[in-house]
């Protein structure tokens, strides 16, 4: 069928913990079809990204630093945009860690390479770890369990690296 949905129902529930004076809320929906059979009801998939900027205190805003170790799978089934979208998802992550946060990452295929040791994520290390995130290239054969140790043993080293 080609006709538009009769109307797009999207209910959200905003609970305010502070007060903010101001705040400024976006929100928007994209679906998995542009259009839908009219005057029926189908299962769809959706995708609400809310942007909610609102007053925050000094206290609120700020967070302990972390330690985050990404591991990243380059096995054959990875290829192609698959591996975009890997390769996108943490470069944004890596945008949103604050100067004090540290990341590692390491790749899998049938081996396991530590792509990026444990980096402060100032300017120049977001860009180190940008770098790093890019050289990854797909590989062999996927070994799970290997890439997961080598995580874990990076995250248990990273006291040593301060």
């Amino acid at each position: 069928c080609n006709h538009f949905f009769d109307s797009l129902d999207v209910h959200f529930v905003v609970l305010l913990t502070d007060s903010p004076t101001t705040m400024d809320l976006r929100v928007s929906v994209h679906t998995e079809f542009e259009e839908f059979p009219a005057g029926q009801s189908c299962d769809v998939i959706v995708m609400a990204s809310v942007d909610c900027r609102a007053f925050q205190s000094e206290a609120r805003a700020s967070r302990a630093p972390i330690d985050l170790c990404c591991v990243l799978d380059r096995s054959g089934s990875m290829g192609g945009e698959n591996m975009d979208l890997l390769k996108d998802s943490v470069k944004f992550m890596i945008e949103q860690l604050k100067p004090t946060d540290r990341l590692t990452v390491v790749a899998f295929d049938n081996h396991t390479e530590t792509v990026l040791a444990p980096t402060f994520m100032t300017a120049e290390g977001k860009k180190a770890a940008c770098k790093a995130v890019m050289a990854v290239r797909v590989g062999g054969n996927t070994n799970l369990s290997g890439g997961l140790f080598e995580g874990l043993e990076q995250f248990r080293r990273r006291t040593e690296a301060l």
